[in-house]
């Protein structure tokens, strides 16, 4: 639950034209500046310093820049800037494959040698205490210009600033971004922490033959234990009254994450399961083939 509301984007009406900036940025308005709007100079100065970082005219790819924010936002574990930044890179033309391969970058072929050093910098940069060391910067010498290094850097502490302020706030993460975490980032571990203030309880309960997942008394997840290392997931059932509230999918990923844990594979016996396998093709390494 957020520590302030945000308020509605009409509250302050000089803010309309720099709302609109991050209207194009990520396809709506943050709540992180609808709580800041409190303050409306300083979502003024904060759209200006946004312009001049991420310039599409600019010497680094606008793309490129959101995943360099993204893992920045990684190393400092600010969930909300995670999700958000991924959802600005696919608006700026970084492939949802590319995306859905991001835990591989070091060695899906979607990414270059040079995109891997910039990425590695940005982890090292959005660390506490800072990881940037003269090999670091020797490899992204390699591949960068000074130029462009700071141009990298900018969009780095740009979020530096996002990532303090959604987590100390506890911002409210918007639907958009919680899809984009639940399908990319939720076999790192991402649920979205604070910023989920309708983040359901899942448990688990286990026999010798099987178990469940269950949220309350909402919807349920059943599976059977077919050997030592696979499970049949055999059922996913929603209270009618609960239906369009993404419980079903949030069993699934917390599915996931208990095979992952347990390292066993999944059959996907019940259809729900079935169609969100093939939905999301980078779940497939955990199923059963």
């Amino acid at each position: 639950m957020a520590h302030l509301d945000p308020l509605p984007a009409t509250t302050t009406p000089e803010l309309a034209e720099d709302f609109a900036i991050f209207e194009r940025i990520l396809g709506f308005v943050p709540n992180s500046l609808l709580t800041m709007q409190r303050r409306p100079a300083i979502v003024k100065g904060f759209g200006v310093l946004t312009k001049a970082v991420m310039d599409p005219d600019g010497a680094v790819d606008p793309g490129f820049k959101r995943l360099l924010a993204h893992f920045a936002s990684r190393a400092a574990g600010c969930q909300y800037c995670e999700a958000h930044s991924l959802i600005a890179a696919n608006l700026h033309d970084v492939s949802q494959e590319k995306l859905d391969a991001i835990w591989e970058y070091k060695s899906s072929p979607l990414y270059s040698e040079a995109e891997r050093a910039g990425l590695d910098y940005a982890l090292a940069a959005g660390s506490v205490p800072n990881g940037v060391d003269a090999e670091i910067m020797h490899n992204l010498k390699t591949y960068w210009n000074d130029d462009q290094i700071v141009e990298m850097l900018a969009a780095i502490s740009l979020y530096g600033f996002l990532n303090r302020w959604n987590d100390s706030m506890a911002t409210d993460i918007e639907e958009a971004p919680i899809a984009m975490g639940q399908r990319v980032l939720s076999k790192g571990g991402w649920d979205g922490g604070k910023h989920r203030s309708d983040k359901p309880k899942i448990e688990l309960s286990e026999t010798s033959s099987g178990g469940k997942f269950t949220i309350s008394d909402y919807a349920e997840m059943t599976f059977s234990k077919v050997s030592d290392n696979s499970i049949s997931i055999d059922h996913t059932g929603v209270n009618p009254e609960h239906r369009g509230e993404g419980l079903a999918q949030d069993l699934y990923y917390h599915m996931l994450e208990y095979a992952r844990t347990n390292s066993i594979k999944v059959i996907p016996a019940c259809s729900f399961v079935r169609k969100m396998f093939m939905k999301n093709p980078q779940d497939q390494v955990l199923m059963v083939s």
